[in-house]
Protein backbone atom coordinates (compact mmCIF):
# COMPACT_ATOMS: atom_id res chain seq x y z
CA UNK A 1 0.00 0.00 0.00
CA UNK A 2 0.99 3.60 -0.51
CA UNK A 3 1.66 4.52 3.18
CA UNK A 4 4.14 2.02 3.38
CA UNK A 5 6.04 4.35 0.86
CA UNK A 6 6.07 7.15 3.85
CA UNK A 7 9.43 6.61 5.16
CA UNK A 8 10.13 9.86 7.57
CA UNK A 9 7.89 10.01 10.71
CA UNK A 10 7.30 13.73 10.44
CA UNK A 11 6.03 15.87 7.25
CA UNK A 12 6.08 19.38 6.24
CA UNK A 13 2.83 20.87 5.19
CA UNK A 14 4.52 21.03 1.32
CA UNK A 15 5.40 17.13 1.82
CA UNK A 16 2.16 16.11 3.03
CA UNK A 17 0.46 18.13 0.10
CA UNK A 18 3.01 16.23 -2.45
CA UNK A 19 2.02 12.87 -0.49
CA UNK A 20 -2.02 13.64 -0.45
CA UNK A 21 -1.85 14.98 -4.29
CA UNK A 22 -3.20 18.69 -2.83
CA UNK A 23 -2.21 22.06 -2.64
CA UNK A 24 -0.15 23.34 0.50
CA UNK A 25 -3.09 26.06 0.51
CA UNK A 26 -5.51 22.76 1.27
CA UNK A 27 -3.43 21.26 3.71
CA UNK A 28 -3.31 24.18 5.86
CA UNK A 29 -6.79 24.87 5.92
CA UNK A 30 -7.63 21.13 6.86
CA UNK A 31 -5.37 21.43 10.10
CA UNK A 32 -7.06 24.93 10.30
CA UNK A 33 -10.47 22.70 10.37
CA UNK A 34 -9.26 20.28 12.29
CA UNK A 35 -9.42 17.57 10.09
CA UNK A 36 -5.19 16.61 9.89
CA UNK A 37 -3.80 16.82 12.84
CA UNK A 38 -0.38 18.65 13.33
CA UNK A 39 2.00 20.16 15.52
CA UNK A 40 3.08 24.03 15.50
CA UNK A 41 7.20 24.33 16.09
CA UNK A 42 8.24 27.54 16.56
CA UNK A 43 6.75 30.29 15.21
CA UNK A 44 5.92 29.65 11.47
CA UNK A 45 6.65 25.98 11.29
CA UNK A 46 4.64 22.90 11.15
CA UNK A 47 4.89 19.12 11.09
CA UNK A 48 2.31 16.97 10.34
CA UNK A 49 2.91 12.99 12.09
CA UNK A 50 3.08 10.38 9.44
CA UNK A 51 0.25 8.41 10.80
CA UNK A 52 -2.15 11.14 10.53
CA UNK A 53 -1.22 11.62 7.06
CA UNK A 54 -2.32 7.71 6.81
CA UNK A 55 -5.09 8.21 8.80
CA UNK A 56 -6.55 11.21 6.93
CA UNK A 57 -6.07 9.30 3.13
CA UNK A 58 -7.12 5.61 4.42
CA UNK A 59 -10.90 5.55 5.32
CA UNK A 60 -11.45 3.51 8.50
CA UNK A 61 -12.63 -0.47 7.26
CA UNK A 62 -16.52 0.52 8.42
CA UNK A 63 -16.71 2.92 6.01
CA UNK A 64 -15.92 0.37 3.72
CA UNK A 65 -18.42 -2.00 4.93
CA UNK A 66 -20.99 0.48 4.69
CA UNK A 67 -20.89 1.04 1.11
CA UNK A 68 -20.73 -3.24 0.41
Amino acid sequence: MWEKSLSKDTYTVDEAAKRLGRSPNTIRNWIKNGELRATKVGERGTIIPRQAIVDYAVPPRDVFEFYR
